[in-house]
């Protein structure tokens, strides 16, 4: 990560083509880290799917909910 060139990550996930800021932005790879790894205060999940995003997020509300009910489920959005 940016700043800590000594510091060692386990890489859990690589992305060729991150839409993370929206379409009308140019894709960059990204690399993903356990979330105890990295130090911050929030957290991004995308999901790929071929069904109507909207049919999905019940289910994914109540998945992130049991693992920890107090977390805030904020800018749900599709790119």
């Amino acid at each position: 990560m940016r700043g800590e060139p000594d510091k060692l990550l386990e890489i859990v996930g690589v992305a060729a083509d991150l839409n993370q800021l929206g379409l009308e932005k140019e894709n960059k790879p990204a690399f993903y880290v356990p979330f105890r790894q990295k130090d911050t205060a929030f957290m991004n999940l995308v999901v790929r799917t071929t069904a109507d995003p909207a049919l999905l997020l019940p289910a994914l509300r109540e998945r992130i909910l049991s693992v920890d009910k107090f977390t805030a489920i904020t800018r749900v959005r599709t790119l």
